[in-house]
């Protein structure tokens, strides 16, 4: 048994894990580690953290009697004492590290045939598949034998292998003079390269077709023209008039009596303010009669509105004649853009007649 060492007193202070020796020699009594009981009913054992010197030991707990001086035995370990407790202290620490959560994600898988874990987080883990390939691609022993592995060619190889870009491009069999115009450091540098002249190398650099237009020098007015999408655009530019014509006429024998008939409608878009036409009818008949004829415009943008009526033309048809009706009509103060309608009605005074054709013109400007 170890021999403890009592010589000289301790002094102590509540709280503290500072010893103080009065005549000790510990240091030269090789003392570097063990356990101070101290001779106290209320204090505590205080393992030693460290020794400083012959009077100051480091304790590793803090002192819980009362302050003051004390006898004591200090109990020093042995070589073995020491190496029991590093062991102890390594079996321990290595217990503790295979308790982590990290550890114990590892430990939960169940191993299986080329599979590899692999974390998905900070205490979670899972089996990724680790092919027969996927090894020997792993154990190849440099970069040609890798591609090899992966099928890369002989040639795709020499390509990898060059040292720049001008070999890699010489590996593909791109010419000379291609290879400069790559090596181009902007696209004006290009387009000289290509043979293309300063002036159309600024109008290929425009950024658009009025700024194309302008460089080729054609004036505000022609850029606009040659830019309008239609031609009632283009009328507009240089100050004509827009213009919209229509036609539509009915064939076959109709009977016309006197109440008012329908004898052709024609829808339109209006382009300009005016609209001026002609609306006609063709009859025959057995007796005499008179036949008369008009035209209504309608404002479809307006729910149907009637807005203007023709004067109503009038003809004598004598009977087994055959004549033609043709009445005409106008109106200032259409909004372009607006949709209209024209329709040509006929009526008769007595009888009736047959209309074999019916026609309505119009020019809108």
């Amino acid at each position: 048994m170890t021999t403890p060492y009592t010589t000289g007193t301790i002094t102590l202070t509540n709280g503290n894990s500072a010893v103080v020796g009065v005549g000790t020699a510990w240091v030269l009594a090789l003392i570097a580690g063990g356990v101070i009981f101290v001779q106290s009913a209320t204090g505590n054992v205080l393992p030693i953290a460290s020794v400083v010197d012959d009077t100051h030991i480091t304790a590793s707990l803090p002192w819980q009697g009362a302050s003051g001086t004390y006898s004591y035995a200090l109990l020093p370990d042995t070589s073995y004492d020491r190496q029991v407790l590093a062991n102890a202290n390594a079996l321990a620490q290595i217990i503790q590290a295979l308790q982590k959560p990290s550890v114990n994600a590892l430990a939960s898988l169940a191993p299986a045939a080329d599979k590899l874990a692999y974390f998905t987080g900070a205490n979670t883990a899972a089996l990724a598949t680790l092919t027969s390939f996927a090894r020997t691609f792993l154990n190849d022993a440099d970069a040609g034998t890798a591609l090899s592995t992966l099928g890369v060619s002989a040639f795709a190889k020499t390509l990898l292998d060059d040292a720049d870009a001008s070999a890699a491009l010489g590996t593909l069999g791109v010419s000379t003079f291609i290879k400069t115009l790559l090596d181009d450091a902007s696209a004006s540098a290009a387009l000289s390269t290509l043979g293309i002249s300063a002036f159309a190398k600024t109008l290929l650099d425009d950024a658009d077709a009025t700024t194309a237009l302008s460089t080729l020098g054609m004036s505000t007015l022609g850029k606009s023209l040659a830019l309008a999408t239609s031609a009632p655009n283009a009328r507009a530019l240089i100050g004509a008039a827009p213009v919209a014509a229509f036609f539509k006429a009915t064939a076959g024998v109709a009977t016309v009596g006197t109440s008012i008939s329908t004898g052709v409608s024609v829808d339109w878009t209006a382009t300009g303010a005016s609209i001026f036409g002609l609306g006609t009818f063709s009859i025959a008949g057995a007796a005499d009669v008179y036949a008369y004829g008009f035209v209504n415009l309608y404002s479809l943008s307006a729910g149907g509105t009637l807005f203007y009526t023709s004067p109503e033309l009038t003809i004598l048809h004598k009977a087994n004649g055959y004549d033609r009706i043709d009445v005409p009509y106008g109106f200032q103060g259409l909004i372009s853009g607006d949709s209209y309608r024209a329709i040509l009605f006929l009526r008769t005074n007595t009888g009736t007649v047959q209309v074999d054709q019916t026609q309505i013109y119009g020019l809108n400007v």
